[in-house]
């Protein structure tokens, strides 16, 4: 079975280095120099003991910057379609976001200037 588009396109761009990150007013956004990911939507950060925080999580504010200097070293879709995301950390973690709003919940821009949304499609 082949991979979605989207899952290749980013396994190419891989590893992305977050070297931003905030949570504000429902919007979590990590970007690199070249690269970017953004949502409104319902997210988490996970690992393999559990919920580490999340966008309901007390704290997420500062919790996020705990990811700069964390790089992305794989992705792939989570449930039915290709509407959630869930990237892989190299600390161990894993960042998910859901699809909670029918308008791109989510968004990644690949250095390459590929624009990826939650349906999984992309804009080269």
């Amino acid at each position: 079975m082949n991979k979605p588009f989207f899952i290749q396109k980013v396994e190419d761009a891989i590893p992305l280095k977050i070297e931003r990150s905030s949570y504000e007013k429902e919007f979590l956004s990590i970007s690199g120099s070249e690269w970017s990911f953004a949502t409104s939507s319902a997210w988490r950060v996970i690992s393999k003991e559990g919920l580490c925080f999340g966008w309901e999580s007390t704290g997420s504010e500062e919790e996020i910057r705990t990811l700069e200097g964390v790089s992305v070293v794989g992705v792939k879709p989570l449930g039915i379609g290709n509407l959630d995301i869930q990237l892989e950390l190299d600390n161990g973690r894993f960042l998910e976001s859901f699809t909670a709003q029918f308008y791109e919940p989510w968004e990644l821009t690949l250095p390459d200037k590929t624009i990826i949304v939650a349906d999984g499609g992309a804009i080269e």
